[in-house]
């Protein structure tokens, strides 16, 4: 029961980050293109 609890935690902590990393690059594009575009390039280079 614990383990299924934190398996779910886990999955919610993911996908919070990754909304929340979205919204980042949305609210950076609408600023500054420029800055977005490089943000992207960082993100999708490991």
């Amino acid at each position: 029961m614990l383990k299924e609890f934190f398996q779910v935690t886990a999955g919610e902590l993911i996908a919070v980050y990754f909304v929340g990393t979205i919204a980042m690059i949305v609210a950076l594009w609408a600023i500054d293109p420029k800055a977005a575009e490089h943000t992207m390039d960082s993100l999708s280079r490991p």
